[in-house]
């Protein structure tokens, strides 16, 4: 078991008052899993993401990565067992506008203490990989979207994650280049790697092997009663 949550209860603090936006969700996820998250706008799956990524705390409820209970991690763990654990794939990419490609690809190496010989090493071989070798030397602005999500996929490779997490990868994306990113994914899974990804698009969701289904900020298809329900 590679993601445990239980009982998951988020709420944000709007105008002095408590927004509930998770009521008490849960899932589990296997190693090796494909797993697609999907709901409307609003429904919470891009909250649930963020807090099975680390990037948010939870109000109650137990989550466990890997085996490691998260509910009292310091700042400090949490960035590290992201480093370690986590590769992060988001719908606007997220790039450093200022840095070249692999510069991009090679940030979490920078992260992890890597010496700057080996993380352009380490770059240049996961870009060549996706197709991006000529594109190395190119910051951003003069990629196209689908060359930058690339960027992005290459970005959450770089430290070799067990776990790769995925919001709306697609998002940005034309019918063409979703079906080529898409692809990738497929081939990252069958390397072995545990996917989750959030999407409200039923044609990303058929690349997964499960998909959860979020709704009002309750997990109410395929979670942790062993229920689930099969990519369409």
């Amino acid at each position: 078991m590679v993601v445990a949550v239980e009982g998951l209860r988020k709420s944000y603090r709007v105008g002095g008052r408590a927004l509930p936006v998770l009521h008490g969700a849960s899932l589990r996820i296997e190693r090796g899993e494909f797993v697609a998250i999907m709901g409307a706008s609003g429904s919470g799956k891009s909250t649930l993401l963020s807090i099975l990524g680390l990037l948010e705390s939870y109000d109650a409820g137990r989550y466990t990565l890997a085996g490691h209970d998260t509910r009292s991690l310091t700042e400090e763990r949490a960035a590290r067992l992201r480093n370690a654990l986590l590769g992060f794939v988001f719908q606007s990419f997220h790039l450093l506008s200022h840095k070249t490609a692999w510069e991009n690809v090679a940030l979490p190496l920078a992260y992890a203490g890597v010496d700057r010989a080996e993380r352009r090493r380490r770059a240049l071989s996961l870009l060549a990989r996706l197709g991006l070798a000529a594109r190395a030397g190119h910051r951003p602005d003069e990629l196209s979207g689908g060359q930058r999500q690339r960027v992005a996929i290459a970005r959450a490779l770089a430290n070799n994650p067990p776990v790769i997490l995925a919001d709306e990868p697609t998002g940005n994306l034309d019918s063409k280049t979703s079906a080529e990113v898409m692809q990738l994914f497929r081939e990252i899974h069958a390397k072995g790697r545990t996917i989750v990804l959030v999407t409200h698009e039923p044609a990303v969701a058929a690349s997964a092997d499960r998909v959860i289904l979020v709704r009002d900020g309750r997990v109410v298809r395929g979670d942790a009663s062993g229920e689930t329900v099969q990519s369409p």
